[in-house]
């Protein structure tokens, strides 16, 4: 009678597996807590249980001498999180906690990978050339990481930037090519700082004559251009590929350059987004152009049957690294499918 006074009055309690395995449990312990006291495994795969050969919630709560027998699956996708509500050990907590944060780990590690990889080919730089060891050495050694997995996770969660990564992983490759631009500038420094017309195209041993930029493509600094004799109208500019130019044309083509223009020209270039239609999603775009400082000329948005829609914008820009980057900013914009420069 002593012996059972003891375990009544006991903060514990003891509870046998089928196997007469004895489970010492805090009082009030329920099964969520049986089955992490047996191994975590067991917790993390239960998808049911019965006491004394009746199947009971999860947070029925056990008694000494009770028998609970846990089912597990290998199919199970793990602990929920109202588990940590119902059980009482705080060891129990510590280990469903510790699976939900290998579980996110594992799932930033992913994401973060991908954002970061994005952020490389976004920005046009070849990902094997810039995830090279020497690279991402420097990238660890700047943010304190301890391997390339960690900063990954880092990513996932929103720690640090893609973009704050990717400075860091290509300042070297970066560094490299402003060089060797610098070496080509002072090279052509001498040629090009004399010429400076209102179009900023210059056609090569031409002077004074009427050159225009073709409306069809839209070419702007960075293209690869052609200029076109037009009968009566001078030179007109296009882009290499304009659909407009055919063999037949070659006769009449020039070779012209990029100079410098006139009063820091800005050139006309049309974008066209395919997303799809919520609301909101014009002003988000309006607030991307805004946020960027970018002088808007026309915009168009056409709703389809589908729920989806395309929002044709006309604006301004310096070039094509420019014209590129508010491609970047618009895709970044949520619900947006695709952004690219369309020629008419």
């Amino acid at each position: 009678m002593e012996s059972l006074k003891v375990d009544l009055l006991s903060d514990k309690i003891y509870v046998f597996t089928p196997n007469s395995d004895i489970i010492e449990l805090p009082k009030g312990s329920c099964i969520v807590d049986f089955a992490y006291a047996i191994h975590s495994e067991v917790g993390n795969k239960m998808v049911g249980a019965t006491v004394n050969d009746k199947i009971e919630p999860f947070d029925y709560v056990l008694s000494t001498g009770e028998i609970c027998d846990i089912r597990t699956s290998k199919n199970s996708t793990g602990p929920k999180r109202s588990w940590l509500e119902i059980a009482t050990s705080s060891q129990t907590k510590s280990k469903i906690k510790a699976f939900f944060k290998k579980a996110a780990r594992e799932e930033n590690l992913v994401k973060g990978e991908i954002l970061l990889k994005d952020e490389i080919k976004a920005n046009n730089f070849d990902i094997d050339e810039v995830l090279t060891e020497g690279n991402i050495a420097i990238a660890l050694n700047k943010y304190k990481f301890a391997n390339l997995e960690e900063m990954y996770v880092a990513i996932g969660y929103g720690g640090i930037t893609a973009n704050k990564v990717f400075a860091r992983l290509t300042e070297k490759i970066r560094k490299e090519k402003m060089t060797q631009a610098k070496i080509e500038k002072l090279f052509n420094a001498e040629e090009t700082k004399k010429i400076v017309t209102e179009t900023g195209v210059y056609v090569k041993g031409v002077d004074n004559i009427l050159v225009r930029l073709s409306k069809c493509c839209q070419p702007i600094p960075g293209d690869d251009i052609v200029g076109f004799i037009t009968k009566g109208r001078g030179v007109t500019v296009h882009r290499n590929n304009c659909p407009n130019l055919s063999e037949e044309d070659n006769a009449r083509l020039l070779d012209v350059e990029w100079v410098e223009s006139l009063n820091a020209r800005r050139y006309s270039v049309t974008l066209q987004i395919h997303a799809f239609d919520r609301e909101l999603l014009l002003q988000n775009v309006l607030l991307t152009l805004s946020e960027s400082r970018v002088e808007i000329k026309k915009l168009n948005s056409e709703s389809k049957a589908d729920k989806t829609c395309v929002i044709t914008i006309g604006i301004y820009v310096k070039n094509v690294s420019e014209c590129d980057y508010m491609i970047k900013k618009l895709r970044q914009i949520q619900d947006v499918y695709s952004v690219e420069r369309i020629v008419k």
